[in-house]
């Protein structure tokens, strides 16, 4: 992770990993169709992955069930690999401050907090 361009992720706490280490990535995630179904009525969250739910924003793509493919999946990392891309250079910027908020001990808390507050 430390001495990747970009990384290919599924969402869970390594997204929060790769945005310490300042490392753009693409979230992907897919599921059963049920568990789909269900994740979708309990739980009420803007964003899947973790660092987009601190930041409260988008920072990260995330792609999702049906959008999870290799035509989407490419589309998203290419720019990523490119050193000095725009989408590359505006994502390390965006996770910077994620970094900041995690950076000192009890970043599990933390975590967990923002987590709750943006519910």
């Amino acid at each position: 992770m430390v001495v990747s361009t970009a990384g290919i992720v599924a969402s869970g706490t390594a997204t929060l990993e790769c945005a310490i280490e300042e490392l753009p990535i693409v979230v992907c995630y897919k599921m059963s169709s049920v568990s789909w179904f269900l994740a979708k009525i309990l739980v009420k969250l803007k964003f899947s992955s973790i660092v987009n739910i601190i930041a409260n924003k988008k920072i990260v793509p995330e792609l999702l069930q049906n959008e999870m493919n290799s035509k989407n999946l490419i589309a998203k990392v290419k720019p990523l690999l490119r050193l000095h891309s725009d989408e590359r250079d505006r994502m390390i910027r965006s996770l910077q401050p994620i970094r900041e908020v995690l950076g000192i001990p009890g970043v599990y808390d933390r975590v967990a907090n923002s987590i709750l507050k943006n519910t």
